[in-house]
């Protein structure tokens, strides 16, 4: 038979706080990782890019806010010397998307679907 927790000898003080401030510091933690972030799918057309330069493709995207971070991934392959450079929010509802064309001549990309995820 196990013994109830009220017979349990007390645990002294500093193993306590030490519970007490690991409890303060990984359960906001957990509560993080068991929610699910925002996400979702946007379709991005960029326009022509030129050789050797990096361009920002603007999309659409309710409920982001200035300043949110995200991640971004095209869910098709990007014409050969595209290079996805990053993702960012540079104004309310506004997610910009940034490829280089690392080649010698201007590539005009497809129009690929995008997802994306906010990060806390």
């Amino acid at each position: 038979m196990l013994p109830k927790v009220e017979d349990a000898p007390l645990l002294p003080k500093s193993l306590q706080a030490l519970i007490d401030q690991l409890h303060r510091i990984l359960y906001p933690m957990c509560y993080r990782l068991n929610r699910t972030p925002e996400h979702g799918k946007v379709d991005v057309n960029p326009d022509s890019i030129n050789a050797g330069v990096q361009a920002a493709t603007d999309v659409t995207v309710d409920g982001l806010l200035e300043g949110d971070s995200v991640m971004a991934n095209p869910l098709g392959t990007l014409e050969a010397g595209l290079i996805f450079n990053g993702a960012y929010v540079p104004a309310d509802n506004t997610l910009r998307i940034l490829l280089y064309n690392a080649t010698g001549a201007p590539i005009d990309g497809a129009e690929l679907e995008w997802v994306w995820v906010k990060l806390d």
